[in-house]
């Protein structure tokens, strides 16, 4: 099932709630939003597929958002 015309966060809580997915997928996760809602993801028994721009994982990890994902060990 593919969710299109909405933000990550609110379609990915829609998913979480409505179908319980094993995986939920995402493209481009790139702000403090898409993050809070990759972290919610997280917390709930079902899997992550995303993706997130950047040369290298120093680069990533210099970005508050994404080294908070690492930080606690969601990827």
């Amino acid at each position: 099932d593919v969710l299109d015309g909405i933000d990550k966060a609110r379609g990915s809580m829609m998913l979480l709630r409505s179908m319980t997915p094993d995986i939920i997928a995402m493209d481009e996760i790139s702000d403090a939003e898409d993050c809070r809602a990759v972290k919610g993801i997280s917390g709930c028994g079902t899997g992550i597929l995303a993706t997130a721009h950047g040369r290298n994982l120093e680069e990533l990890l210099r970005r508050d958002t994404y080294r908070e994902l690492f930080d606690i060990k969601v990827f």
